[in-house]
């Protein structure tokens, strides 16, 4: 079953990432703490049932390196996109807070 989210606008999504940025504490720091982030999401959206599952880089189908299961409640995240955010690689810090990203604004926004 398909879910359909109202897209943003660019300056809509920046100024979503400023305001996290600002609860976060980081809104003068130039990286984000990915790693740190992600480890303490599913506390931080206070959802029991959310988690991260770290899976082999097989698991996930051709060029997918993260995806949210919208239905399992979870993140699935290439073991090699983890531990590249963990060495601060930019693609992988980028796909993890993508991932994140999509979490939090169903989570506010909702699908249909």
């Amino acid at each position: 079953m398909p879910f359909i989210a109202d897209p943003l606008s660019r300056n809509d999504i920046r100024q979503y990432t400023r305001s996290l940025r600002k609860i976060v504490g980081c809104e003068n720091q130039f990286y984000f703490p990915v790693a740190q982030f992600l480890e303490a999401f599913p506390l931080l959206i206070r959802d029991e049932d959310f988690y991260i599952h770290y899976v082999d880089d097989n698991e996930l189908p051709g060029n997918i390196h993260a995806e949210y299961d919208v239905t399992g409640n979870c993140i699935r995240v290439k073991e090699s996109v983890y531990e590249g955010a963990l060495d601060g690689m930019g693609r992988d810090r980028m796909t993890i807070i993508h991932e994140l990203g999509h979490v939090l604004l169903i989570k506010v926004n909702g699908v249909r």
